[in-house]
């Protein structure tokens, strides 16, 4: 069974301004929200994975409270785990963005259900 939902890109020439990392994990925060939904699950982890154009990388994740496959929480968390990664004087070679522990809608509407139970 699929542990993660994920999508990364490779640059022919490496990348360094805020707006070129901001128009990529925007594209891919849209694909990894589709390929969710299209599988019908949602997760809890999101993780940014960054190499540099040294090859080394660095690898930065969140997890949240609530189980998501939405593009506005994947993207907004997405961000702010960039903003967390230190950018100055680098280039980027990749950048990947991917959700895991993942639960189908099934599993989330189940969950909700005995949550409001136990109230």
């Amino acid at each position: 069974e699929r542990k993660s939902v994920g999508r990364e890109r490779t640059f022919q020439e490496d990348i360094s301004t805020f707006e070129e990392f901001d128009e990529i994990i925007t594209f891919l925060c849209e694909e990894v929200s589709k390929n969710l939904k299209k599988i019908e699950k949602k997760g809890s982890t999101i993780t940014l994975k960054i190499k540099y154009s040294d090859f080394t990388s660095v690898t930065k994740s969140i997890t949240i409270t609530t189980k998501i496959d939405d593009y506005n929480t994947l993207y907004s968390n997405a961000i702010k785990l960039l903003h967390s990664v230190n950018l100055k004087d680098k280039s980027i070679r990749l950048v990947g963005v991917s959700v895991s522990n993942l639960i189908s809608e099934d599993e989330v509407m189940q969950l909700s259900f005995n949550f409001e139970d136990s109230l």
